[in-house]
């Protein structure tokens, strides 16, 4: 399983007001990336982060032993489970960090063709398919954690990594957290044979009291189980390009021949 976690900083913040924050967020994470691990011994995980600005970061590789946990070994804690806690919350804290200075600097700047409030899973998705493709495991899938609208300029590098991701058939679910579809995603998941999901409030707590529920129900069983268990589906796909010059959504244009 490679994770690609969205830390839009200004997505993020729109998103606390719904009473789902990054802080709330990262727990339940956390639990289920524990189940993923938990659940069989052959279970490996890859942890990216995403965001509007700089590098895409592994925040977290199962197969590599290189973290240094800090203080005593807590006998009552899985070691798996604690080298993920104290890797994942470090590389988010020092992503948003780093973020942050990147989006000051993108604002003193004249001219930018960046959008602050969008995020770029291209690099993040091309590295998980090196990932997974380095592993040749016939089981490999891609979660997309998002919070973020879609950035039209990554249309063409996004979707070549969409059809080398449907080569190598591997599945991208995502977990749409804001309000907003992704037309993107959708075509992603549409693809490459994954899920769909848009967090909603049916849990009566709102969006903080339903994530963990989502995770585990929806995409903790593998591609192969999903088809016994009432996974949510997409009703409809929307299957709108980006135009070359403009770089907006078009639904009619025209192509060279």
């Amino acid at each position: 399983l490679s994770v690609i976690l969205d830390l839009n900083a200004h997505q993020w913040t729109q998103l606390s007001t719904e009473e789902l924050s990054l802080a709330n967020a990262l727990p339940q994470l956390l639990v289920f990336l524990h189940a993923h691990i938990a659940a069989a011994a052959e279970n490996t995980l890859a942890v990216y982060t995403a965001g509007s600005e700089g590098p895409t970061e592994l925040a977290f590789d199962s197969l590599s032993n290189d973290v240094e946990l800090p203080g005593a070994l807590d006998g009552n804690k899985y070691p798996p489970f604690r080298r993920l806690d104290v890797s994942l919350t470090d590389a988010i804290q020092a992503a948003m960090d780093r973020l942050a200075d990147a989006d000051e600097d993108m604002k003193r700047t004249v001219g930018t063709s960046s959008d602050p409030h969008a995020t770029s899973f291209t690099s993040a998705l091309t590295r998980s398919l090196c990932y997974i493709n380095r592993l040749q495991s016939p089981s490999s899938r891609i979660l997309l954690l998002s919070v973020s609208p879609d950035r039209a300029q990554d249309y063409v590098p996004f979707m070549n990594a969409i059809f080398s991701a449907q080569k190598l058939k591997v599945p991208i679910d995502t977990l749409q957290l804001a309000a907003h579809d992704s037309v993107f995603l959708q075509q992603a998941t549409y693809l490459t044979g994954g899920a769909y999901v848009r967090l909603g409030d049916e849990s009566g707590e709102g969006k903080r009291g339903g994530l963990l529920q989502y995770l585990m129900m929806c995409f903790l069983p593998p591609p192969a189980l999903r088809q016994v268990m009432a996974v949510p589906t997409m009703d409809q796909v929307n299957l709108r390009a980006a135009c070359f010059c403009h770089k907006r959504m078009t639904e009619i244009g025209f192509v060279c021949s």
